[in-house]
């Protein structure tokens, strides 16, 4: 029957407007005053034309009760109404669903838009208890709000009962150390709603430390639930390899595998020894400035930031810079035009149509750039290029051939990511028939045949504790062939892998290779503190072009994460290891 709600149990809190911006309100249903109580979704009510809550509910008596949570004790918002996100995230947010509702491939974002509540997430580097990311929850857009729908497109928010709450998230940044967009999924839930049913509270702080790590912390700052494994220790020395990249090779007839580097990375006492690293350590400080500088030509293209350009025509000599003494320079396309440093200025001659950096030191030792354009007479500079590129994607099957294995425990610790994603992927070729690597077909999610696999590759791989989770080496990750060789199949599997934290060209076109290539999902490596092996079945990249120069590339893997069930994410293509595997 239905029935317009009674609260006989109602909690009262007083909530200091000063400390948080929202609360969270649950409401729980029983058959008797003394519970067992029930949830119930608001979302899911119908709202009466006077404002109350509708329940349809079937025993003849219903009791019901509001728990009250507000921002957390110090101080710190839970989420954020979308009117009063920042400016700037709200505009990142905007445009990036509407740029990629195709990035899926198989319509995964048709019809969807930003949810009225946003959640803030914070970066232990800050202090003054500013978010500097923001998660927002996607929900479908109902038909009346929808092009092309039996009503006109609003640009209000509908009822949010109305809406599929589960479409995924984008997480953007508000600070220039990361990219403007730093993590998106196209279904499931959003990472802080994952994190505060594990910490069984919804007043808990959600922290970012890279791609896999994310963790939720009480008022204490302790970790009461996490994504992604355990972080590992790697000592200071290990620097010199960041800009190594080793490559290997195995197959039938024999290996061709570099040796390993001369350090083990080691466990964290415990997670507040690891935040105190995060903070000081030369290992993560090197690693942030690396990614503010991958990160810096998105938000030069995000907020129009380009250097001057400067127009000359083939074969016509032109002075130009003649307010400049310049001492030297550099024309990243030496092809373009010659140059002649003048008195004051450059005297320019464009040799061939095209465009080009140009790069001039100044006497002081500052340098700066601009775009040199040569053109033809009677030609437009405005012709060139520019703009986003259209997507363009490459596939090795979809979600349907996934399979959704999980760690296993060992009594010690889970058995790992690494060993997980090699279950998959033999899952993968075992469920496409060209291997039978798992017994029988390879189930959807794990049973004893996939534990099988999993317990097998584990020792193969080195996989090691690290508190309760399984971590491994990238150097070491390459064994897990040995489980198609104990088989008796065959197979050819080569990888690229950098450090952790420092991501590699040569791994990142290794595992887009395998996918475009071969149609083979690729194992991969991201994050940084919590390292961690997902496998890839989906490359989308595009490139912005400005004045003929390339000048950003948005590059991105959907993901099979190695989380049981849960919905697949796309992640950075900036990875530190890739891995093209087949096995026949």
């Amino acid at each position: 029957m239905k029935k317009t709600l009674l609260f006989v149990l109602v909690a009262l809190l007083m909530v200091p407007s000063a400390l948080c911006t929202t609360s969270l309100l649950r409401l729980e249903r029983s058959d008797a005053p003394g519970g067992p109580w029930e949830e119930v979704p608001a979302n899911t009510l119908p709202i009466t034309a006077d404002g109350k809550l509708q329940d349809t509910y079937e025993a003849a008596t219903g009791f019901y009760r509001m728990g009250i949570e507000p921002g957390g004790e110090w101080g710190i918002p839970l989420n954020i109404p979308l009117e009063d996100v920042p400016t700037l995230a709200l505009d990142i947010g905007t445009k990036f669903l509407a740029e990629m509702q195709d990035i899926a491939g198989d319509n995964s974002w048709e019809n969807v838009m930003l949810g009225p509540i946003a959640s803030p997430v914070y970066i232990p580097l800050f202090d003054d208890g500013e978010p500097r990311l923001i998660e927002f929850k996607l929900i479908s857009r109902p038909a009346e709000f929808q092009p092309g729908g039996p009503g006109p497109l609003q640009d209000v928010l509908p009822p949010p009962q109305v809406c599929n709450q589960d479409r995924g998230f984008i997480l953007v940044s508000l600070t220039e150390n990361l990219s403007p967009v730093v993590d998106f999924a196209t279904e499931g839930l959003t990472r802080t709603e994952c994190l505060r049913k594990q910490a069984n509270s919804s007043a808990v702080v959600i922290v970012r430390y890279d791609d896999s790590f994310m963790v939720a912390e009480n008022e204490k700052g302790e970790m009461l639930g996490r994504t992604g494994p355990m972080p590992v220790h790697y000592p200071e020395e290990c620097l010199e390899y960041c800009d190594k990249v080793f490559g290997g090779f195995v197959d039938e007839t024999g290996e061709q595998v570099p040796d390993p580097p001369d350090f083990e990375p080691k466990p964290y006492e415990s997670y507040e020894a690891f935040k105190k690293d995060y903070r000081e350590s030369k290992f993560f400080q090197e690693a942030r400035k690396r990614k503010r500088e991958e990160a810096a030509s998105e938000w030069d293209v995000f907020l129009g930031r380009f250097p001057e350009g400067i127009n000359v025509l083939v074969k016509q000599p032109t002075l130009v810079l003649q307010d400049l003494q310049i001492e030297a320079f550099t024309l990243e396309d030496p092809r373009l035009a010659t140059i002649q440093i003048q008195r004051m200025g450059l005297l320019v001659t464009g040799v061939q149509v095209g465009s080009s950096l140009l790069h001039v030191v100044l006497p002081d030792g500052s340098t700066e750039s601009y775009i040199l354009v040569v053109s033809e007479p009677g030609a437009l500079s405005a012709e060139q290029p520019t703009g986003w590129s259209s997507w363009t994607y490459y596939w090795a099957g979809n979600w349907g051939n996934q399979r959704r294995y999980d760690q296993e425990w060992g009594g010690s610790c889970w058995s790992g990511c690494g060993a997980t994603a090699w279950a998959m992927d033999y899952g993968w070729f075992d469920n496409k028939g060209y291997v039978n690597a798992i017994d029988g077909v390879a189930p959807l999610y794990n049973n004893w045949a996939v534990r099988n696999c999993i317990w097998y590759i584990v020792p193969q791989i080195g996989t090691y504790c690290a508190g309760s989770s399984g971590a491994t080496n990238p150097w070491n990750m390459y064994k897990g062939y040995k489980w198609a060789q104990s088989r008796g199949h065959g197979y050819s599997v080569s990888w690229y892998w950098t450090l952790p934290c420092f991501s590699s060209s040569s791994a990142r076109e290794r595992a887009r290779d395998s996918i475009r290539d071969l149609g083979r999902p690729a194992i991969i490596g991201i994050g940084c503190t919590g390292a961690h092996y997902p496998l890839a079945y989906g490359y989308a990249w595009q490139k912005y072009t400005w004045l003929g120069i390339t000048w950003s590339y948005n590059r991105w893997f959907k993901c099979n994460m190695g989380w049981g069930g849960s919905s697949p994410q796309w992640k950075s293509a900036s990875v530190w290891y890739g891995q093209k595997n087949n096995f026949w």
